[in-house]
């Protein structure tokens, strides 16, 4: 069968329409320039790549397209011969969904270098927080906005007054460092879990501990449900455990992943937690069967966050891949994959209003990034590694964590 093969016309303007550079944002080598021997030759190494195969037997061959939807531009994506060849090799990592988000993303950069558009400023640094001697792994904000928790690797949990910095509590308990931390929807205990695999309560009041106990595996994360009546763990076994929150017995254990979780959360519906894990996955399972309903793969690096959007449509993973993944949350698809860090991404965060993602990586950067488009907005530049991005209750203020030991506050607006 003949292959359905691009224009010229239609391959010159893949290639301008992307600055004429390699789409993948891994590369994005130049793929034209002179030829030294000819004062007037061009060398082109770039290549126009077809999304779906231009026949079949071809990488991602779509038989329901017709010869025009298979020629067009918009089956089409630039890139240099190398990616080019490894998008055809690999169909399972080049999927339609990540090469439709380089194309996205390299004409949306092609279009701000030729118009010289500045990155939206929607977050200003207002203060630094210093107190923490090692890592800082996990921030969160009180329902109120009034107080920062971090959790760090020198295993204490630090409570800070958002409005003035200061440190109002330093809560000594844990014998390794301190991975999660997570706030009571009430507002006066925090949950922390370490990497001993102990979970301690406490009060954010009085800094007293409430309540010690162990998930049973290192590594424990934890999250409370929104109605305050139980607490859930994750852990290195892979278990999602039950905690009643008045008397903090397990009340369930279930194998939901093959390798151990890494960040672990329940939905608003008090019947359904998510977690994610180092098997590559996000799960979600459902509590009253206690049975997982939806597994969202796709990703090629252990998955270390996730965050739903607050009308719950949207679920967005954060990868050691880096990459971000948007996923229907009803549909279990892939809506969009994000590129634009250059290492391990370790935390993901949505706004109070959905709009936008906050993601923290390993590059030493915060991206922000509007939801809706997948669009890049700005980029926070931070001295070392960042675990750890928390939104506040109201959206206006944003979190980081630093492996500098600092905590980063800003002054955040998505209008």
């Amino acid at each position: 069968m003949a292959r359905d093969d691009f224009s010229p016309a239609t391959i010159s303007a893949l290639a301008r329409r992307s600055g004429n550079r390699c789409s993948n944002p891994s590369c994005r080598k130049p793929t034209s320039g002179p030829q030294p021997s000819n004062s007037f030759g061009v060398i082109n190494i770039g290549v126009g790549a077809h999304i779906t195969a231009a026949s079949p037997g071809g990488a991602r061959y779509d038989a329901t397209l017709t010869k025009e939807q298979r020629t067009s531009i918009e089956n089409g994506i630039w890139a240099c011969r190398d990616c080019g060849a490894l998008i055809d090799r690999d169909e399972s990592a080049y999927s339609v969904v990540v090469l439709r988000g380089w194309k996205e993303q390299a004409e949306r950069a092609a279009l701000r270098d030729i118009a010289g558009q500045p990155s939206r400023v929607i977050a200003t640094l207002e203060r630094k927080l210093a107190g923490h001697t090692n890592f800082v792994w996990d921030v969160a904000v009180t329902p109120d906005g009034r107080k920062v928790v971090s959790a760090s690797n020198d295993r204490s949990i630090r409570i800070w007054d958002a409005a003035t910095g200061s440190q109002l509590a330093v809560l000594n308990g844990h014998d390794a460092f301190v991975c999660s931390v997570a706030i009571s929807p009430n507002g006066l205990l925090v949950a922390s879990g370490a990497a001993d695999g102990r979970v301690i309560i406490w009060s954010i009041i009085t800094g007293s501990r409430q309540a010690d106990f162990r998930h049973g595996a290192l590594d424990a994360k934890v999250s409370w449900q929104a109605n305050d009546q139980a607490i859930v763990t994750g852990g290195a076994d892979g278990d999602l455990a039950f905690w009643e929150s008045h008397d903090y017995l397990m009340v369930g254990r279930f194998r939901v992943h093959d390798e151990p979780i890494l960040k672990v959360f329940c939905m608003r519906d008090c019947k359904t937690v998510a977690s994610v894990s180092e098997d590559r996955t996000i799960r979600i399972f459902e509590v009253e069967n206690a049975k997982c309903t939806q597994v969202f793969a796709g990703h090629t690096g252990a998955v270390n966050s996730a965050v739903i959007t607050p009308d719950e449509k949207f679920l967005v993973s954060a990868s050691s891949d880096k990459t971000l993944r948007i996923w229907d949350l009803q549909g279990g698809k892939c809506k969009r994959v994000l590129f634009g860090h250059d290492d391990i991404i370790w935390r993901v965060a949505v706004s109070p209003s959905g709009k936008i993602l906050a993601s923290g990586s390993g590059d030493n950067t915060v991206c922000l990034w509007q939801l809706e488009t997948g669009e890049l907005l700005q980029t926070l530049a931070h001295p070392d590694c960042i675990a750890a991005v928390a939104f506040s209750p109201d959206g206006s203020r944003l979190v980081v964590g630093c492996d500098d030991a600092q905590l980063y506050l800003y002054q955040f607006s998505d209008v």
